[in-house]
């Protein structure tokens, strides 16, 4: 039997995150759970509010937990920029006995906004704009936790230092 683990991929909006967790996932067939896509579902007419997105992930981190409790390993998708974030997640790493993979995704403003501007007003989250992605991608607050990946590297670099991280014990 396979032991859960919990994996989650953080950084700033348009730091290839999400295309990492989905690429994992459609490998894995690991739980998938996107802060976004649990936002718009759970609040259709958000107006992206910080009290807002804490109502998603606290949604986000009951599933989690009930996906681990019965053995399923899961893959997080989500910004955690803000403390508040962090710290729910700290409550809910230390609520479960499973290896916390973190996986924080870098990007330069630039390359974010560059991406941004890629996607044509397809981003889930409404509130985003180029200066915002510039921002955020700024002011991100990275630490030593986990897998540090250049998402300047190339899509193929980057999921092989990610499969070869979660073939490790976790270090958080």
């Amino acid at each position: 039997m396979t032991t859960a683990k919990l994996i989650i991929f953080c950084g700033p909006p348009c730091s290839g995150k999400s295309t990492l967790a989905r690429r994992l996932h459609e490998e894995t067939g690991f739980r998938y759970l996107e802060l976004d896509e649990i936002h718009c579902r759970l609040i259709p007419e958000s107006s992206h509010t910080g009290k807002e997105r804490d109502i998603t992930y606290r949604a986000m981190h009951l599933m989690t937990e009930c996906f681990l409790q019965v053995g399923s390993t899961v893959i997080l998708d989500a910004t955690y920029a803000r403390p508040e974030t962090r710290d729910d997640l700290k409550t809910l790493t230390s609520a479960t006995d499973v290896p916390v993979f973190v996986i924080q995704c870098r990007v330069d403003p630039a390359t974010a906004m560059r991406r941004f501007s890629e996607r044509r007003g397809s981003h889930q989250a409404k509130d985003l704009t180029l200066e915002r992605v510039q921002s955020l991608a700024q002011e991100f607050r990275y630490d030593r936790l986990g897998l540090n990946l250049d998402t300047a590297e190339s899509f193929e670099q980057c999921l092989g230092r990610i499969r070869s991280y979660l073939e490790t014990n976790p270090s958080c």
